[in-house]
């Protein structure tokens, strides 16, 4: 096989694969304009399994931006609840293990103190 004819094969491949990302994110909008749901470009990337680079520049990106524009105003609300929610969360979890970072590293202080203390001493 010369490179030339490799290189159809891969072209088409390409095509092929597109062809697939256009269909599953076509999908994925019907679903949500069925459901009523807010749509996104993260969101519809994860469930199209597509980058959310190739969203932003593909056919979809204006008509993405466009429902976004038309989300429903419960899911929005909803949604910023439970993303302060889950943020205030995460943060008294990251504040309790740096408190508790910081005895443990107190008590190896002692420790490393007392072990040093001994070697000079002993």
């Amino acid at each position: 096989m010369t490179k030339r004819s490799n290189a159809v094969h891969l072209e088409r491949w390409r095509a092929d694969q597109r062809e697939k990302a256009m269909a599953r994110v076509r999908d994925v909008l019907l679903a949500a304009t069925s459901a009523g749901t807010a749509v996104t470009f993260s969101g519809v990337a994860r469930q199209a399994q597509v980058s959310r680079s190739w969203l932003y520049e593909s056919p979809f990106a204006d008509e993405i931006r466009s429902m976004r524009e038309t989300a429903p105003a419960a899911f929005v609300g909803s949604a910023r609840s439970a993303s302060v929610a889950s943020l205030k969360r995460r943060l008294s979890d990251a504040l309790e293990d740096n408190k508790r970072l910081r005895a443990e590293n107190q008590e190896l202080g002692r420790q490393l103190a007392f072990a040093l203390g001994r070697q000079r001493s002993g």
